[in-house]
């Protein structure tokens, strides 16, 4: 893995849940997603500009394809994210980036309790 996928994945994550929190009809979702993507955008700004600061630069062009809405897509798709976060990310991470990655895994963690109230 290297940054430049990393920072693919961080954006595709943000723009996907975005791009379902436009699509659904639930409001407490909806809120949900909103909150979600504004606080994950600015750790995934936080996460690439620390890591820029001592190591190689995120260039290159990324792919991100969006997926359309269905029921519970989100649950299952921000599992999917917090392994990301919890394995593959820490694979090109040192110790000092750890701690965003855990504010990553704890706004997913909060996002998924939040996605089951009504």
């Amino acid at each position: 893995m290297t940054i430049r996928d990393l920072l693919n994945r961080l954006l595709e994550t943000r723009d996907q849940i975005h791009y379902w929190h436009l699509q659904t009809s639930s409001y407490s979702e909806h809120k949900a997603l909103q909150s979600f993507y504004e606080q994950w955008i600015d750790l995934a700004d936080q996460y690439i500009e620390s890591y820029q600061g001592v190591g190689e630069k995120a260039n290159g062009i990324i792919n991100i394809q969006l997926m359309p809405y269905t029921p519970n897509c989100a649950s299952e798709y921000l599992k999917k994210c917090l392994i990301y976060v919890n394995v593959d990310a820490r694979t090109i991470s040192d110790t000092n980036l750890s701690a965003i990655l855990d504010e990553m895994g704890i706004l997913i963690r909060q996002t998924l309790f939040l996605l089951t109230l009504k």
